[in-house]
C-alpha cells in the first residue's frame, strides 16, 4: 500500500494494516504564503486565518483540540468517542483550509540483541575515543544544548548529571510554569509519553546515546548539556505526535542539535513539515541511517529520507573504519558513518545491580551521537555557523577509505579536523530558503551531500574480531552468531517486506 489514506466512493477508510492512535488525526492547515513573501500583511492574514481555524476545530462538538503549532500551520486532534473514524476524517480532508489530514501513526520498536562483551571490544572502545582526544582540547568556548529525541534520559546516572540542560526558567517544584513556556516544572526537559516533567528514561538506550554525546567533550571543561526528551515508551514505542512535540520542545527551548537515533518505513507529511521547521531555526538534525544492511538511495526510510538539507545521516563503522555488517548505506542518502560497533556507554541504573552501570551495544543509533557530539563541539568553538556549515565541515574533514566509496557520501568522521576547521570558519547566517532545488548553490554543497536519507536504529549483535583482522569467525562461533542472530535477520526479512509500513525503531 503506497498511500496513506484508502479511497472509497463514500470517503476516506484508513488502510488497518498501518499502526496509529486509535482516534487521532494530525492535520495541516494550508499556508497562503507563497515562498519569498514579504508582505507583512498578507502574514498577519495568515496567522489569523491559522487560529480562526483553531478555534473552529474546539468548537466543533467532534473533536477535541491536544496541540497547535503556528510554525508549520499544524493541529493535533482527538476524535469525540462515538464518532466515525474515517467519516471525520473525510470531512476534516474537504475543508477548504485545509492541505492534508493523516493519522497519528505509531512508531514500534524492532527486535535486539544484547552485544557482546569481551576485551577486544573495549580495546576498539578506547581506539576510537582516542581518535577526538584533540577535540576534546579545544573544548573551552561556549555551552552547547543537545537534545536527545528518544526513550529519556538516567539523569542521576554519574556520567550524565551534571550535564544535564537546565531550564534556567523554571523554579523547581512549585508547580508553576513560570517561564510561560507551556510545561510546569520541566527542570531537564519533558516526557510526552506520560505528559509530565520526569523524561526519566525506562528503557536504556536514549541513555546510552546520552553518554556518547557527552563522550566527545572535555571532562575537564564541559561544554555539552543534554536535553531529555522522551518519546518512546519503555516497549520502544511512540507516535508522530509525540515525535512532534518533542521537536517543538527542542527547539522553542534552545537546544541547537537534534540527536533522532530512531527511525521507519511510512511517510508522515506532519513529521516532514516538524523537520523542515528544524531547518529553518538552524538546527542540525542528527538522523541514524539505519540497522536493515539496505541502499537507503534504492529503498527509502523515514524520517531521513525527507531530504530536509540539515539532516546529517550517519552510518555505523567499525573499528577498521569499514561500514558495520549491519548498517543501512548509499552514496546519496548517508552523509558520513561512525563508530557504532560495540560502543561502551552509560545505561540507567536499573540496568545493572551496583550502578553507575554501562553496557556495549552496536547501530547506528551508536553512530548517530558521535556526530552530534561533534557537532555541539564545533557550535562551542563558533556558535554562529549556519546548520548546513556544520554540515558540510564534518563532510569535507572526513577520511572515506575504499570500503567505503560508493557506499555512503563521504567518510569516517574525524572530530579534530572538524572542530578545527569550524574554529576557523568564518559564520554565514543567511539560511537559504528550502527549496531543494537551490539549497546546493546557496553554499556550494553538490546534490548528493544536500540530501538527508535513512532510518534511526539501534542493534545490540554479537561481534567477531575487532580490529578487521584475526581469524574471523570461527565454527563455534558462526553458530553462535547465527543462534544469536537469526531473530534479528528474520526481522530484516520482514521489513524488507512491510518497509512501507510506518515502523520506527530506537534499536
Amino acid at each position: 500500500m503506497s498511500a496513506w489514506l484508502l479511497f472509497s466512493i463514500n470517503g476516506f477508510a484508513l488502510d488497518p494494516n498501518i499502526p496509529h492512535v486509535e482516534g487521532e488525526l494530525i492535520i495541516k492547515f494550508k499556508t497562503q504564503i507563497t515562498s519569498g513573501e514579504e508582505d507583512i500583511l498578507k502574514i498577519f492574514a495568515d496567522q489569523v486565518g491559522f487560529h480562526k481555524l483553531q478555534a473552529k476545530l474546539k468548537k466543533d462538538d467532534s473533536l477535541e483540540l491536544l496541540n497547535s503549532y503556528a510554525w508549520a500551520d499544524i493541529h493535533h486532534v482527538r476524535i469525540r468517542p462515538g464518532e466515525d473514524f474515517d467519516q471525520v476524517m473525510g470531512k476534516i480532508q474537504g475543508m477548504e483550509e485545509v492541505e492534508y489530514v493523516e493519522p497519528n501513526y505509531i512508531f514500534s520498536a524492532t527486535f535486539t540483541t544484547e552485544a557482546f562483551e569481551d576485551a577486544p571490544s573495549a580495546q576498539a572502545f578506547s581506539s576510537e575515543q582516542n581518535r577526538f582526544s584533540s577535540a576534546q582540547a579545544l573544548g573551552a568556548g561556549q555551552n552547547v544544548t543537545v537534545a536527545v529525541i528518544d526513550t529519556g534520559v538516567d539523569y542521576t546516572h554519574a556520567d550524565i548529571a551534571s550535564n544535564m540542560w537546565i531550564n534556567s526558567g523554571e523554579v523547581p517544584g512549585n508547580g508553576i510554569d513560570d517561564d510561560k513556556n507551556g510545561y510546569i516544572d520541566d527542570i531537564n526537559g519533558w516526557d510526552f509519553v506520560n505528559n509530565d516533567n520526569d523524561p526519566y528514561d525506562d528503557h536504556y538506550h536514549g541513555t546510552h546515546v546520552s553518554g556518547i554525546v557527552l563522550s566527545l567533550q572535555n571532562k575537564a571543561r564541559p561544554v555539552i548539556k543534554i536535553m531529555a526528551l522522551k518519546f518512546l515508551d519503555y516497549y520502544g514505542y511512540g507516535s508522530t505526535g509525540d515525535a512532534i512535540n518533542a521537536i517543538d520542545y527542542a527547539v522553542r527551548n534552545g537546544a541547537k542539535i537534534l540527536n533522532n537515533s530512531w527511525g521507519g518505513g511510512f511517510y508522515s507529511s506532519a513529521l516532514r513539515d516538524a523537520i523542515v521547521a528544524t531547518y529553518n531555526a538552524n538546527r542540525v538534525f542528527a538522523v541514524a541511517a539505519g540497522n536493515s544492511a539496505v541502499n537507503i538511495d534504492q529503498e527509502p526510510s523515514y524520517p531521513p529520507s525527507y531530504l530536509i538539507p540539515n539532516m546529517i545521516t550517519v552510518a555505523a563503522l567499525n573499528s577498521s573504519d569499514n561500514l558495520a555488517w549491519f548498517s543501512n548505506y548509499g552514496p546519496t542518502g548517508v552523509h558520513v558513518g561512525a563508530p557504532g560497533v560495540a560502543i561502551y556507554s552509560a545505561v540507567p541504573k536499573e540496568q545493572c545491580s551496583v550502578p553507575p552501570c554501562y553496557k556495549y551495544l552496536s547501530g547506528t543509533s551508536m553512530a548517530t551521537p558521535y556526530v552530534a557530539g561533534v557537532a555541539a563541539m564545533m557550535l562551542s568553538e563558533q556558535p554562529e555557523l549556519m546548520h548546513l556549515q556544520v554540515k558540510k565541515i564534518i563532510m569535507d574533514t572526513s577520511v572515506s577509505n575504499a570500503s567505503l566509496e560508493g557506499m555512503i557520501g563521504k567518510g569516517s568522521v574525524e572530530p579534530s579536523d572538524a572542530v578545527t576547521t569550524a574554529s576557523n570558519t568564518t559564520p554565514d547566517g543567511n539560511i537559504p530558503p528550502y527549496t531543494p532545488s537551490s539549497i546546493s548553490d546557496s553554499i556550494g554543497l553538490s546534490a548528493s551531500e544536500s540530501a538527508g536519507m535513512g532510518c534511526g536504529a539501534l542493534v545490540d549483535i554479537t561481534q567477531g574480531p575487532k580490529n578487521g583482522g584475526g581469524q574471523g569467525l570461527t565454527p563455534t562461533s558462526g553458530i553462535s552468531l547465527f543462534l544469536l542472530s537469526w531473530p534479528l535477520l528474520f526481522v530484516f526479512f520482514l521489513r524488507r517486506q512491510m518497509r512501507r509500513k510506518f515502523v520506527l525503531s530506537p534499536f
